[in-house]
């Protein structure tokens, strides 16, 4: 099993890591697309004769299509996934700037169980992070390849399309599994990956606990950031059109306590 570790950006001061993996002719996630020219003049051994997605945010599937397209390899995701790269999605200039963007391609639907080249990969669907999230688990090797279900143990900043509580019941069902390695997009960790994950989900449960007390008292979200002691972070916020903010993930718990609150019976 390779990592293969990639950082390219139109503005070096922008580069991210992104990491895919390459085991045997299976290539899970496939990097961000500004990447090619390596990619591209890279003497792939074996060559890639499938590749299973994460999800389809373009630093994970900004490939895939030259994948698909050189190789004849095809590629494997969620039925979401599928649905958005079969014609492509728009990104920010900020994303295009670090990642650059992923071209269409067709995505067969992955079946729960992929057997490959002696190995069975379990497709876990682990919503919250982006529409269609899987992680890709290999018990008799200990592996599991989480995608963006782990970059740190705490997360500060969120997406605006990212669902808080969706991601704890992901964690949840994450820790119930019996691996070693935690194999993700951004931040690999070859040993104690339960460990981690469930230091993640312990500061996600009590961020939530926190953000759904503040949404009781009936604080703003700028006041629940005041009472959480969090704090803003200004030039993230400009830089990503808004895209990213402290402010994303309070307000997260609080759509999904206004949901909540819509659903429980009224009381007379």
């Amino acid at each position: 099993m390779q990592c293969v570790r990639v950082a390219r950006s139109l503005v070096p001061a922008a580069q991210i890591p992104v990491c895919f993996y390459q085991v045997g002719s299976l290539f899970i996630d496939t990097g961000p697309s500004n990447a090619r020219a390596w990619i591209k003049n890279y003497f792939w051994q074996p060559a890639p004769r499938a590749v299973l997605l994460t999800h389809f945010h373009e630093d994970h599937s900004g490939n895939a299509a030259f994948f698909h397209d050189r190789f004849g390899a095809p590629v494997y995701g969620h039925p979401e996934t599928g649905r958005i790269l079969k014609t492509g999605f728009s990104i920010l200039p900020y994303e295009k700037i670090m990642f650059g963007p992923a071209e269409p391609v067709p995505v067969v639907h992955m079946p729960e169980f992929f057997e490959f080249e002696g190995r069975r990969y379990q497709a876990i669907e682990t919503p919250g992070h982006a529409p269609g999230h899987l992680c890709f688990y290999v018990k008799e090797e200990g592996w599991l390849f989480a995608g963006d279900m782990y970059v740190a143990e705490k997360i500060k900043i969120w997406r605006r399309t990212e669902n808080l509580a969706q991601q704890i019941r992901s964690l949840e069902l994450l820790c119930t599994l019996d691996f070693e390695a935690l194999w993700c997009g951004h931040n690999p960790q070859p040993s104690g990956g339960p460990a981690l994950l469930k230091k993640k989900l312990a500061y996600f449960r009590w961020f939530y606990d926190r953000a759904a007390e503040a949404y009781r008292k009936g604080l703003s979200e700028k006041e629940a950031i005041r009472f959480m002691k969090l704090r803003e972070r200004p030039l993230v916020k400009l830089l990503t059109f808004n895209d990213v903010s402290v402010a994303h993930m309070v307000r997260s718990v609080y759509q999904n306590e206004k949901e909540k609150e819509s659903l429980s019976p009224a009381v007379l």
